[in-house]
């Protein structure tokens, strides 16, 4: 049960970590909406393999088979026990279960598994606060992997810049060398120079 703020913030973890699995690459919106259409379309065919299941009069068999996936979104959502509730106003007793763990009543049998989450006392949040706990440690594990790239690339940066400034220093100290040699060597020319026609005078 999490707040609407708390919700956004959760729909963004999971939009970041579906989205580094690789594509598609959606927002936190879609992926909520993908969720839902998922949830609604699982449903509608356990509602429908529920009421095959019931149904008279003969005919092919017409359920429907769910994926591994789909199975495991329905197990995760109890789909089985919203279509078929327990409780004695459906006739259905809860203390007539068989050592195999299903109701005695063959027309009505339901698996304990699809029954107890419904029954059993709050601690069955227990599984959700350990499913937050462990995509929270995964959020924070690709944050820290990301931070210490992002660290890695920048102290790389800086590195290489500092090699850099050194190779410029030494590159300007030449130059300035060179520019000092020129005019010396300018210089000594003129000189030169003014000497010849000195003695070309005399």
């Amino acid at each position: 049960m999490l707040s609407k703020v708390d919700l956004g913030k959760k729909w963004e973890a999971i939009a970041v970590e579906l989205n580094s699995l690789g594509p598609p690459q959606r927002d936190s919106t879609k992926w909520q909406r993908v969720w839902i259409d998922q949830k609604t379309k699982i449903k509608k065919k356990v509602t429908k393999n529920k009421i095959e299941t019931i149904a008279t009069g003969g005919g092919p068999n017409k359920t429907i088979r769910l994926t591994d996936d789909e199975e495991a979104v329905s197990r995760l959502m109890h789909f089985n026990a919203c279509v078929n509730p327990p409780g004695v106003e459906f006739g259905l007793q809860l203390t007539n279960l068989t050592d195999e763990g299903v109701i005695a009543d063959e027309d009505e049998a339901v698996q304990v598994e699809e029954i107890v989450p419904l029954v059993q006392s709050p601690k069955n949040s227990q599984p959700r606060t350990s499913n937050k706990d462990q995509n929270e440690k995964k959020r924070l594990a690709l944050l820290e992997n990301q931070t210490s790239a992002q660290d890695n690339f920048y102290n790389k940066m800086i590195s290489e810049m500092s090699s850099m400034q050194t190779t410029l220093n030494h590159l300007k100290k030449s130059m300035d060398n060179i520019e000092y040699y020129n005019k010396k060597t300018y210089i000594l020319k003129k000189e030169k120079k003014s000497e010849i026609l000195k003695i070309k005078k005399e």
